[in-house]
């Protein structure tokens, strides 16, 4: 096996490490202070993920749809019924009849139910990037004190199955949606 020069000698690896990271922060320097640049094209590409969800959105017939993605594990039933709110280029996706938060850990943070979405609008729009601009026609209500919204200081280490529910239940009721407009 072949090393690095410097990886018999801790304090000369670690003072490569340091080269490299002061390089690297010249490097993003340039870019965050270049007007027409780095943040420009950031912008852009979030502009430009935001149309294409917003074209999908615009595609499909308004309405409500529904779905519910149940799960029962360990004596312990997850219900996460969505109900999608599609209204020109703007999506609403409804958590607030989710079932009680959890006394174990089957609940999920905000961050986590947020993580589903994301993946949601990343498959609305595959070609786009995934950014901020994915989610910025998509709003999200949930009711405190429920598995996708609990109140502190619930558990939420057994979020993954309700994460899956959720996306479960968005590719449900969005699929009523494709339905809809595809017989139209």
């Amino acid at each position: 096996m072949h090393q690095h020069p410097s990886a018999r000698c801790p304090a000369a690896d670690v003072r490569t490490q340091w080269s490299v990271l002061l390089a690297a922060d010249e490097a993003v320097q340039l870019l965050l202070d270049d007007p027409g640049g780095f943040r420009a094209h950031c912008e852009a590409a979030i502009a430009e993920a935001d149309g294409a969800v917003r074209d999908v959105l615009r595609a499909a017939p308004d309405g409500d749809y529904r779905f519910a993605a149940v799960r029962e594990e360990e004596g312990e039933t997850w219900r996460v019924p969505v109900l999608l709110r599609k209204e020109g280029e703007r999506l609403t996706i409804d958590l607030t009849a989710c079932a009680a938060q959890s006394a174990g850990s089957g609940n999920a943070s905000r961050g986590a139910v947020w993580s589903a979405i994301n993946d949601f609008a990343r498959a609305l729009a595959p070609g786009a990037a995934g950014n901020a601009g994915c989610t910025a026609p998509l709003q999200l209500r949930s009711a405190p004190g429920t598995i996708v919204d609990p109140a502190f200081p619930a558990a939420v280490s057994g979020c993954a199955v309700v994460v899956e529910l959720v996306a479960e239940a968005l590719q449900g009721a969005w699929s009523q949606a494709q339905r809809t407009g595809a017989a139209a």
